[in-house]
């Protein structure tokens, strides 16, 4: 559900409004091209910050090399609600991951989560700035019942779905960075800008579809292939998500231990 222009925040109308008119036709090259698109980049991701509250997502990640030595192909359908600074979410992730340190031989992942995060405010990399992580999981080892859970790789798979996280990451990455329009295309019956964000010194790379109305995030697929893990070696990963039901009603709350519900 997408929130009524009327209701938005003025300074987000007044943004869509001039980025709208300072947009490059199809033809523009060059630094105007570059402008703009940094321009539209900024609005989408400025609007997806204050206006949406909750959404929902579906997509993959395949993650290679990451410490501690993960490899791994996850599908995950979840809800996110929240902020930076606050975010829950309620995820149900499927697929394989191996772990190196542990097993030579891959292993099938098929679990629900709740995790509550609460960001401190202090300057850290995303990856460890959040000064409580709640986890809770169910699986078939669990009964299907909910457990407490201590973070780990799997359970923070969050990271990569929830637009306020992912904003967070963009926001502290602040690198030299290059910004395209690629062309216009629908994406679930959305017409859209197709955007792409490049930081070759973190050896990134980012697409946004954009909706052209309400500037809403419709999809991601992001690439990280140029990070140090936290054991020296080299680490890629790459993940894709589709959003939907934005500003839904959503309560995700921790669930009682033992029970079967959510």
């Amino acid at each position: 559900m997408i929130a009524p222009f009327h209701r938005l925040p003025l300074f987000l109308m007044l943004l869509m409004a001039l980025t709208s008119s300072i947009l490059a036709p199809s033809g523009a090259h060059g630094a105007g091209a570059a402008a703009d698109a940094a321009a539209l980049w900024r609005t989408a991701t400025t609007v997806m910050q204050h206006s949406v509250r909750t959404v929902h997502a579906d997509g993959s990640v395949t993650e290679g090399g990451c410490c501690p030595s993960l490899d791994a192909n996850w599908r995950i359908t979840g809800d996110c609600s929240g902020h930076t600074l606050a975010t829950r979410a309620h995820f149900w992730l499927r697929g394989r991951q191996t772990t190196r340190l542990r097993s030579a031989t891959g292993q099938a992942v098929n679990a629900h989560y709740i995790v509550l995060l609460v960001k401190s405010n202090q300057p850290t990399p995303v990856w460890m700035s959040h000064t409580h992580t709640a986890v809770w999981m169910r699986n078939a080892h669990t009964a299907n019942r909910w457990v407490r859970a201590d973070p780990d790789p799997t359970s923070l798979a969050l990271y990569y779905m929830c637009p306020a996280l992912i904003i967070a990451r963009f926001q502290i990455n602040t690198g030299p960075a290059t910004y395209r329009v690629l062309g216009t295309t629908t994406v679930d019956h959305h017409a859209v800008w197709h955007l792409r964000r490049t930081m070759p010194s973190q050896g990134e790379v980012a697409d946004l579809y954009v909706d052209r109305r309400t500037f809403h995030w419709v999809r991601i697929v992001g690439f990280d292939g140029g990070c140090a893990a936290c054991d020296g070696s080299s680490f890629q990963e790459h993940f894709t998500f589709d959003y939907s039901r934005l500003n839904a009603p959503l309560h995700i709350t921790a669930p009682k231990i033992g029970s079967m519900t959510p």
